[in-house]
């Protein structure tokens, strides 16, 4: 069953490894507006490996792929929001470190808020 999500994971991880990469050496200093981005993206990316691999170790991984496809996507988009806004934010050293806080946490809550409502349709449509 893993071996079906064996290329999403490689995917991401060769994702997290040139962010990392790229993050790393293209940045002059590591202020509180770089970990900033850094810390956020990099928690979106655990979000998504961690769906991925719930996807994954399902019993009947048709209905897994079908049902957590939502889930995978939703993953996916915030990932990318969270990448774009977080370079944004590691990129102007000038933006507010607190003002990119509660957005990255907004974005985040939203992010929850959308995976547990889909948990919950999940849950009552399946049984």
């Amino acid at each position: 069953m893993i071996k079906r999500m064996l290329p999403i994971v490689a995917i991401s991880s060769i994702y997290i490894i040139v962010f990392n990469v790229l993050s790393f050496v293209l940045s002059n200093h590591y202020d509180s507006n770089f970990w900033c981005g850094y810390i956020f993206i990099t928690l979106a990316w655990i979000c998504l490996i961690v769906v991925e691999f719930i996807t994954g170790s399902k019993k009947n991984i048709e209905q897994s792929l079908f049902l957590n496809a939502p889930g995978l996507l939703i993953s996916v988009v915030h990932l990318i929001v969270q990448t774009a806004f977080g370079i944004a934010v590691m990129a102007i050293p000038s933006y507010s470190v607190k003002i990119s806080v509660c957005i990255e946490i907004v974005v985040f809550a939203i992010y929850l808020v959308l995976i547990g409502l889909l948990e919950i349709y999940k849950k009552r449509n399946v049984q």
